[in-house]
């Protein structure tokens, strides 16, 4: 998550919502293609305080507005942040993929219409 890596997502379209906790950026989502969730980071001292969900509730909140969503949101989710992605309505769409020795599971949010 170097600058010049940030940069060249921006390039590429990828949109971004930072949380901030007194001027200081302590979480982040990024998303492409205005339905796949990329990037979701909160700062070790603000997890487990609900920073994560305001943040995706934000971030997903202007996806849906832009008018480009295609009517559902897909994330690559890390073992261990599954339950939250499913908390939130997410569920597999397949099995766990292993690539690069990064293990993950594709997931999709189906809106209503």
């Amino acid at each position: 998550m170097t600058p010049e890596a940030i940069e060249g997502f921006f390039n590429q379209g990828f949109r971004y919502h930072v949380g901030e906790v007194e001027s200081e950026i302590v979480a982040v989502v990024g998303m492409r293609d205005d339905c796949h969730l990329f990037h979701l980071f909160v700062d070790d001292r603000y997890q487990n305080k609900g920073f994560s969900s305001k943040l995706w509730s934000v971030g997903a909140a202007a996806y849906l507005e832009s008018g480009k969503n295609p009517g559902y949101f897909t994330v690559n989710s890390s073992l261990n942040a599954q339950a939250v992605y499913k908390n939130w309505g997410f569920t597999p769409i397949g099995g766990v993929r292993e690539g690069g020795g990064v293990r993950d599971l594709p997931m999709k949010l189906e809106l209503a219409s």
